[in-house]
């Protein structure tokens, strides 16, 4: 009897270290997408500051594009090993932001990110998507633009996608 309660407490002090380990990498993934969904990814500077701390990867793709995004979660995450993490964050795609405009879609994307701990850090290792961000940070992003219209003198197609955003965002 005493073997069986014995096997239960170390069972459940197992799956309690379990459940507390993966919080760490969870939170880390969390935070990472939660910036991205805001734009940190766009521009170097924010990147630099904000989002390489959180990153094994040292450079940032110039990317030409970015994933419109209506939803983003942890959809599951568990521990791999002591020190590393899966956490799949599920996406609702809506668009897709480019130098050609705004490509309505309409899918939903499950990304397995992978978290790795050395020392006491935790940094996310995989993958290097590109950005995913809300439609009111691609309006915003569209309404910088705007501003200098001797770059971008197609005024008219901007302000049409920025219309189109704020439609997604509803």
């Amino acid at each position: 009897m005493k073997r069986l309660i014995l096997s239960i407490l170390l069972l459940a002090s197992t799956l309690t270290g379990c459940t507390l380990a993966v919080q760490e990498p969870e939170a880390l993934v969390t935070t990472y997408f939660t910036k991205d969904l805001k734009g940190a990814r766009l521009d170097t500077e924010s990147y630099i500051e904000i989002m390489r701390p959180l990153v094994d990867w040292k450079t940032e793709y110039a990317w030409d594009y970015a994933f419109i995004v209506k939803s983003a979660r942890v959809y599951s995450s568990k521990m791999i090993s002591s020190d590393e993490a899966s956490i799949e964050v599920r996406y609702h795609v809506v668009g897709l932001l480019s130098n050609h405009g705004i490509f309505k879609l309409d899918l939903y994307e499950i990304a397995d990110y992978r978290a790795k701990k050395t020392g006491n850090e935790w940094k996310i290792t995989k993958p290097v998507l590109a950005p995913h961000i809300w439609p009111t940070t691609a309006a915003k992003h569209l309404e910088l633009m705007l501003k200098d219209e001797k770059t971008y003198p197609n005024s008219k197609e901007i302000k049409r996608d920025i219309e189109l955003l704020r439609s997604l965002d509803d």
